[in-house]
């Protein structure tokens, strides 16, 4: 399976509670370190919960996860899957977080994904990922009640 990728999902507690505009800062600095070791991935932030997917070369994704681990801004970091797809299923680095204030964000700045404001969470978008990746994602959604 020499086209696969590998894909790693975690999750941890923020070790204190991220705002909207940090969170967008965040989003920021993530693309552009990321575009450099050509990893993607989707990070769902909610009332201090995050999950984390992270997908791309297997030596990059685990270096960013040891990075991530001893990050002080993540506590309880746990490793949720690890493994082999056909294909990326993030191909851009997507966002989602609860919103506190809708006004206060513009309209779709770029790689913000409102995959965890969909009621149904396995839309069209979901749908294609792999089964592990959507148990994952519903779990997450059904815990943070998002």
């Amino acid at each position: 399976m020499g086209d696969s990728v590998y894909q790693l999902i975690y999750i941890s507690t923020a070790s204190v509670l991220l705002d909207e505009p940090t969170l967008l800062k965040m989003l920021q600095h993530f693309r552009q370190n990321n575009a450099v070791r050509e990893v993607t991935g989707l990070m769902l932030y909610c009332d201090g919960n995050i999950l984390q997917l992270l997908e791309g070369d297997e030596a990059e994704v685990e270096s960013l996860f040891c990075v991530i681990a001893s990050d002080p801004r993540h506590e309880s970091v746990t490793r949720l899957y690890a493994g082999r797809c056909g294909q990326r299923d993030f191909p851009e680095w997507r966002m989602g977080f609860q919103r506190w204030a809708p006004a206060q964000l513009p309209l779709d700045p770029d790689g913000f994904s409102r995959i965890a404001e969909n009621p149904d969470i396995a839309n069209a978008q979901v749908d294609e990922l792999s089964p592990e990746v959507q148990t994952i994602l519903q779990a997450f959604r059904q815990a943070s009640r998002i």
